[in-house]
């Protein structure tokens, strides 16, 4: 159910859904399952969660939304394990009009996580792999190291906007 969101996202095969039915015929609990997995958070990641939101931006010209926190704020909240890769499965295709989501946390002091996620179909893996990271079309991430914040987001942002420009002459 993780990793296909609950059979959300792209590409789910009708084998997946073949092997859930075997799995609660054989008494799995998707209910529970569901609860446990998607549903049950620690305190501090919604509220870290909440900084998030409140730091989101939308670049219009290149249709994707963003977010960046640093590393003390990632501290004030107890550095909430999977937040951001929650956070990014979350809010990057909620934005109506958008192509993706990039969502990074300063995890520790000069090193940036980054989490990818496609809206629109769009290659969120070029970028990560533009940063020396790697994944898939539709989730990807990556590690800027041994920068400071604010220079490793707009590197972040320059390697998404590349892309975008690269995408848009393809």
């Amino acid at each position: 159910l993780a990793d296909t969101g609950v059979f959300e996202y792209q590409g789910v095969p009708s084998k997946t859904l073949g092997i859930a039915q075997k799995l609660m015929e054989a008494g799995a609990d998707k209910d529970e399952i569901i609860l446990n997995v998607f549903h049950s958070y620690p305190f501090n990641k919604i509220k870290f969660w909440g900084e998030i939101i409140r730091c989101i931006e939308y670049d219009e010209k290149y249709k994707f939304v963003w977010s960046a926190v640093p590393y003390d704020v990632f501290m004030k909240f107890e550095q909430p394990l999977g937040a951001r890769e929650s956070a990014a499965g979350t809010f990057a295709t909620a934005v109506d009009g958008t192509k993706f989501g990039i969502f990074m946390v300063e995890e520790d002091p000069g090193i940036l996580s980054v989490s990818l996620r496609s809206r629109d179909n769009f290659d969120v893996s070029r970028i990560a792999e533009k940063l020396g990271g790697g994944g898939h079309r539709a989730a990807a991430g990556a590690k800027v190291y041994d920068m400071n914040f604010e220079k490793a987001v707009k590197e972040v942002l320059l390697a998404a906007k590349e892309v975008v420009n690269e995408t848009n002459k393809d």
